[in-house]
């Protein structure tokens, strides 16, 4: 992870982001199933000091789909990070 991110880490870590990943494989997984196999990245962007956390509100859902791949080209995961900025509201 460390060299994937090394020239794209923000100066601080993210406080509202969204995390889009893109599993490519032969075999799919149901929805828990992909989830969890992509938490462990996801960890990994918070030790990077991508992301503040892993929590709801820093992230919101994360946009998970999951695309075929012939397995002789093996898995191949896609993970995007994007910045979220909330913008104020004078009510």
């Amino acid at each position: 992870m460390e060299n994937a991110v090394k020239n794209h880490r923000p100066l601080t870590p993210l406080e509202k982001c969204t995390i889009t990943i893109e599993r490519c494989f032969f075999r799919f997984l149901d929805y828990d199933g992909a989830v969890a196999s992509v938490k462990p990245v996801i960890d990994g962007l918070i030790h990077s000091d991508i992301i503040k956390s892993d929590s709801y509100k820093v992230t919101g859902p994360w946009l998970l789909t999951q695309t075929f791949r012939p397995k002789k080209e093996g898995p191949l995961l896609k993970v995007g990070v994007s910045e979220t900025i909330e913008l104020q509201s004078n009510d």
